[in-house]
């Protein structure tokens, strides 16, 4: 099948979206211009793209270079830009690239030599299939080259390097600015000694196997069985190369084949792979001689609609990278699906539990058993009280990770998480499921219906109400710097109130509750009864226009003067208000945050006053444009004005900001959880603040996938409820439309009052300055 190309504006600057011999969807990674472009350390060359496997992680550069970690016991990088190939010594150069869905391919051309490789991702194992096809009119000789150095990602909670103070900071705070950014920078410098210094223990030794065309990289310290949390676990497995189709011949850290000349194709197979110890890596080298043909890719969710929508272009893709996060865990015994970005590859720290939650919805449609493993760890990461741990790191150690000793939103994220699950897959069987609590080798369990009880119990008299009658933020909420914007941060902590927490309490405890009703009649009337009283008080809460985002513990209202998003999203989503007051909520959110911005509702109306200036105007949640509340403010929009939630839905969708920005590499086949938003310097790129320089690994978030997947399901209809799915019957019929995954098919039909054709929504001039070539 030939590539299908989409409009050039589809990819930017960086190329073009098309349909792959397998009728799916890529990426071809062709640069337009080579002026004015934001490029990870300025190379053009080291953009990269997920190719996942099952406790084997591998990002594809466009360069033709790959970078290897092992995941299983903590973030291990073993290879930055490694897996060089070559053709009789030299490297290639003059690339073509194409991102595939699990794949990564290269072609390289020169007047001798046609050679294309193709990495991909080996279902069911941890391993990748490289395929190589060579046609050359001389007698050449190709190597396949891996170097190993293991580097631990090591636990670090400050690590940003200094970097310019923004344009929008007055004098004084870029003193201040440059300052922390200074402190953090030497954070950051001695976490990296650390990592250093740790790497000492995961030497590794190259180990050839002439018989079996295949060398072992054997670490100093193998992987063993762990039955308690550690920070650092240096045991690493064994990793194997093998050439499967074609002799190679192993040495030094790579394999070499000789290809004859010939008229038609060589075609040469290798596997790279992980391996418990050396013995299991001959067996396995042993079984996989005969590898077999590769089989066409399946799209792991399709959807099929007579609208033109990127929304519905870009679902299978989403559900491919969101698969592609799955990370096996050897001390939790389940898999979660890491958040990904700045947060795992820089900290290395994993979380939160409420980023899992917002993978529930989709994952129980593409990948049942992944959501079900995912909610597992979310309460093995939970203590005995009911209240969660906001990360892990190394080999399940749970952690505050610097910010929050126990975020008060994280149980009620539980409540809507495990309600998604059951609900759309059917599962009530795994409401008698016991699991642990943390940490394991304590002995201490419940079932699952028991943690449903437990977290509103925590809810009610762990977190508490404040005198206005919302729920305390306590440490925090979803918002992890909301408490930079008040004066009194011991008193917010300590008498402060949640809008946020509050108005998504109101919403998930009903749902929790009928949960429960067929055991536990008690504990569910228990439940709507405090979501009644929530309700109540979120009441008192509307100003008129909007709600409050809540109370700062010392009488002053937070939101009266500024429209945060996150505080509204539940409340259009309850849908417990008249609807006068929705219409008048919807009309506000829409002037003030979503309309004004091309790519996604910003979260705040206008940039609030931030302590020392740490989150400048218009970044992270001082303005900035989330993937997570997008979704949820297209969910909300869906209940009350279809195209509104149609145009949501589209401003979110990575077409749009290639569109709106499209000298930035990401946001294009993958980006952060949050974009600089036209409120401030740098409109489109991320963020960057003393603890995350988002810059330096903008791509692989969960929630830039699981997001506008959740949002596509709720705009289409498709809700969860007692019953199971339900498929939500629009006012005014329209087209019909049709979704399918591996486990489950939805059909439906369309709100004819959806915006139809699509049209990009062009950045106005103040979004589109202050821009810059080299990024941060």
């Amino acid at each position: 099948m030939e590539p299908t190309p989409e409009p050039d504006w589809s990819g930017g600057a960086f190329g073009r979206w098309a349909t792959d011999d397998d009728g799916l969807r890529c990426f071809d990674y062709r640069l337009e211009r080579s002026t004015g472009l934001v490029l990870p350390d300025g190379e053009v060359d080291r953009p990269w793209h997920l190719v996942g496997s099952n406790g084997l992680l591998a990002t594809a550069h466009a360069g033709g270079r790959t970078s290897l970690y092992a995941t299983s016991r903590g973030f291990v990088r073993l290879g930055d830009a490694t897996g060089a190939w070559t053709i009789s010594g030299s490297p290639l150069r003059e690339l073509t690239t194409r991102f595939g869905q699990g794949y990564a391919e290269w072609t390289a051309s020169t007047d001798r030599e046609v050679i294309r490789r193709r990495l991909s991702a080996v279902e069911g194992r941890p391993a990748l299939r490289i395929d190589v096809s060579i046609k050359a009119s001389d007698p050449v000789v190709y190597t396949e080259k891996w170097e190993l150095s293991p580097l631990p990602l090591f636990a670090a909670p400050l690590t940003s390097r200094r970097v310019r103070a923004p344009s929008t900071h007055s004098p004084g705070e870029r003193l201040i600015w440059n300052g922390m950014l200074l402190g953090t920078s030497a954070a950051r410098n001695a976490a990296e000694l650390v990592r250093r210094v740790l790497a000492r223990f995961m030497h590794m030794t190259t180990v050839p196997l002439a018989e079996h065309c295949a060398l072992l990289f054997v670490p100093t310290h193998r992987a063993a069985p762990r039955y308690r949390p550690a920070w650092f676990d240096p045991g690493l497995p064994v990793v194997y190369l093998v050439a499967v189709a074609g002799a190679g011949e192993p040495g030094g850290s790579g394999l070499c084949c000789t290809v004859d000349s010939a008229t038609s194709s060589t075609e040469l197979s290798f596997l790279l792979g992980f391996a418990a110890d050396e013995e299991t890596a001959q067996c396995t080298i042993e079984e996989c001689r005969e590898l077999p043909a590769r089989e066409p890719s399946r799209p792991t969710l399709r959807v099929e609609a007579e609208v033109d929508s990127p929304a519905l272009r870009e679902a299978g893709w989403h559900a491919s990278y969101l698969r592609a996060l799955r990370i096996p865990d050897d001390y939790f015994k389940a898999s979660y699906f890491t958040q990904g970005s700045a947060y795992a590859f820089v900290h290395g720290v994993q979380g939160a539990p409420r980023d899992y939650a917002f993978c529930i919805p989709a994952l129980s449609l593409v990948d049942p058993r992944g959501a079900r493993d995912l909610l597992r760890v979310m309460m093995l990461m939970t203590r005995p009280d009911g209240s969660m741990h906001y990360a892990h790191t190394g080999s399940g150690r749970c952690t505050s990770g610097g910010v929050h000793a126990s975020p008060t939103d994280l149980p009620i994220f539980l409540l809507w998480a495990l309600t998604e699950y059951v609900w759309a897959t059917g599962d009530r069987r795994f409401l008698e499921e016991v699991v642990p609590f943390y940490p394991l080798h304590l002995g201490a369990h419940s079932t699952v219906r028991e943690r449903v009880v437990l977290a509103f119990r925590y809810l009610v008299e762990g977190v508490g109400r404040g005198p206005h009658g919302l729920l305390r933020v306590g440490s925090g909420d979803w918002s992890d710097p909301i408490s930079l914007m008040v004066s009194d941060r011991r008193a917010f902590h300590r008498r402060g109130e949640s809008g946020f927490n509050t108005s998504f309490a109101v919403y998930a405890l009903p749902r929790a509750a009928a949960l429960l009703e067929a055991g536990c009649a008690g504990e569910a009337a228990d439940m709507t009864a405090f979501a009644d009283e929530l309700s109540a008080a979120m009441d008192d809460a509307w100003t008129g226009d909007w709600y409050l985002r809540g109370w700062d513990g010392r009488g002053t209202p937070i939101g009266d003067r500024h429209l945060f998003l996150d505080g509204q999203v539940w409340n259009l989503i309850a849908g417990r208000d008249d609807s006068s007051r929705r219409a008048r909520l919807v009309e506000q959110i829409g002037a003030r945050l979503d309309e004004p911005s091309p790519i996604g509702p910003t979260i705040l109306d206008r940039p609030h006053p931030v302590r020392f200036g740490m989150l400048p105007q218009g970044w992270d949640c001082n303005g900035g444009v989330w993937a997570a509340i997008s979704a949820l403010l297209a969910w909300g929009y869906a209940l009350h004005d279809p195209d509104r939630a149609w145009r949501c839905l589209a401003k979110q969708s990575f077409a749009q900001h290639a569109a709106a920005y499209p000298h930035i590499w990401y946001g294009i086949w993958s980006g952060p959880d949050s974009y600089n938003s036209h409120l401030g310097d740098r409109p489109g790129e991320t963020f960057v603040q003393p603890a995350t320089p988002m810059t330096e690994y903008p791509v692989m978030n969960s929630n830039a996938h699981a997001g506008p997947l959740l949002a596509l399901l709720r705009v289409l209809g498709v809700e969860t409820a007692p019953p199971g799915l339900v498929v939500r019957a629009p006012q005014l019929p329209g087209k019909p439309w049709r979704l399918e995954t591996a486990h489950v098919s939805l059909s439906g039909i369309l709100d004819r009052r959806i915006p139809t054709p699509w049209e990009p929504f062009e950045p106005s001039s103040e979004g589109s300055r202050a821009v810059t070539s080299s990024g941060l």
